[in-house]
């Protein structure tokens, strides 16, 4: 089978690193981001489980370890800045990751080390454009996009977060889009930004976390000795929080302003911060996305695109898995570079986008798994001073006697209940 032409829509973790694999394979790829240049906002990303044995296979491992941020764990404090308990990093190589991640990394790293590695390989990249909308042309894909151009693809992949524009067109038949999208945004508001704050040197890379009462925390956490960043998280349906249109971002600040300001330890400080700077200030709204399949003719999707989870540090590793994935099933159903086997162009693809949802979809359904658009019971539990300091006791017991370290090994990226990473060794090999 010859080369396919390929286009990915999203210049983040899962569009760069698919990038990388189909170009690595022979395949003729260019990549979009509406941007007008490679993305690099966001603050730190971490790996685990099967997503660094992904990295690893791409031999990136040198080039992400000489990037990572040196958190040396995590903490838990009081209002009054007492360490109540601590959880520290597992650096050894082996076994599950802890609160803190052998490999923590800011996202603009993570996204030029993939960026470059697919140039390397010949991805093309264009900026400040997106795909308007597109349609089926028998078994190949037609996109039009916002200069007016127009052009056919053998295999069309949205890569482009949580608000995929590419889904909700798939879904519409490829232009007027559909109103019963499958993103489902969850009742949590999370803020990050950073703030200039020179570092004690002793204890410098250690992540902070507060908790307070209304589902309330922060952390704090550095990436150099000179800025630190800020993680404020609350409801959002709590007081001032309530009512703020999405993308407002000075009403967002307010918000968050009151929301955290009085409330102990060194919120007073992170808010004066936030008031008067914050630039590079960003709200996250918690969503959930699952779909039946993520394909539709040959237009599929990776990453937040296609099985966004809340931020509870799976979405980076997940991203790489199924940009592997589907790179691995192509590689098997749809050979380049004079490689024997496979089908034709046309068949090939439609079995690699089969092949792709059958060995990654029960591993996604185990993660989303826990996560419900009802409130759990443990939702349910009341966050007043009561709860909170019963939870700092009982996490200080979890820290002396180190049970995070088997609570750990419980996480669903870390235990996957036989679900096993593919094996695509002509793809690693070439």
């Amino acid at each position: 089978m010859g080369q396919l032409k390929v286009l990915v829509v999203g210049a983040g973790i899962a569009g760069n690193a698919l990038a990388f694999w189909l170009s690595k394979l022979g395949h003729a790829v260019t990549i979009i981001e509406r941007h007008h240049c490679l993305r690099t906002n966001g603050l730190q990303l971490d790996l685990r489980g099967n997503g660094i044995e992904v990295m690893r296979r791409m031999g990136l491992e040198q080039a992400v370890r000489a990037k990572c941020v040196p958190e040396d764990g995590m903490e838990l404090v009081d209002s009054s800045g007492r360490r109540r308990a601590f959880f520290a990093a597992n650096k050894s190589g082996k076994g599950a990751q802890s609160v803190s991640s052998e490999f923590e990394i800011m996202r603009k790293d993570l996204c030029v080390i993939l960026h470059d590695a697919a140039e390397k390989f010949g991805a093309k990249y264009v900026f400040g454009t997106t795909v308007e909308s597109f349609q089926w042309t028998g078994n190949s894909v037609e996109a039009s996009f916002a200069d007016g151009k127009k052009e056919i693809f053998d295999l069309m992949v949205g890569c482009d977060g949580q608000g995929s524009r590419i889904r909700r067109l798939m879904l519409g038949d490829g232009s007027a889009g559909q109103a019963q999208d499958p993103i489902v945004t969850l009742g949590e508001r999370i803020a990050y930004y950073t703030i200039p704050r020179p570092a004690k040197q002793e204890g410098a890379y250690i992540a902070t976390t507060y908790l307070m009462p209304e589902k309330r925390f922060v952390i704090t956490r550095r990436h150099n000795l000179q800025e630190m960043q800020v993680y404020l998280r609350c409801e959002a349906h709590s007081g001032p929080m309530e009512g703020v249109k999405r993308g407002d971002v000075k009403a967002e600040k307010e918000a968050f302003a009151k929301m955290f300001e009085s409330s102990g330890w060194e919120t007073d400080d992170l808010v004066k911060a936030l008031k008067e700077g914050g630039e590079d200030f960003y709200c996250q709204y918690s969503s959930l996305v699952r779909m039946d399949s993520w394909s539709r003719g040959c237009v599929t999707l990776v990453g937040d695109a296609g099985y966004c989870c809340p931020p509870d540090g799976f979405g980076t590793s997940v991203a790489l898995i199924g940009a592997y994935i589907l790179a691995g099933e192509i590689q098997r159903c749809c050979p380049a570079k004079g490689e024997s086997g496979g089908n034709d162009a046309d068949n090939g693809v439609q079995a690699a986008l089969q092949g792709y949802e059958q060995r990654f979809q029960p591993y996604m359904k185990r993660i989303q798994a826990k996560y419900s658009t009802e409130p759990s019971s443990f939702d349910k539990i009341p966050w007043t001073p009561l709860t909170v300091g019963i939870f700092y006791r009982l996490a200080g017991i979890v820290s002396f006697l180190k049970l995070d370290r088997i609570a750990s090994r419980l996480m669903p990226l870390e235990n996957t209940h036989g679900w096993k990473l593919p094996e695509y060794p002509q793809m690693i090999k070439g």
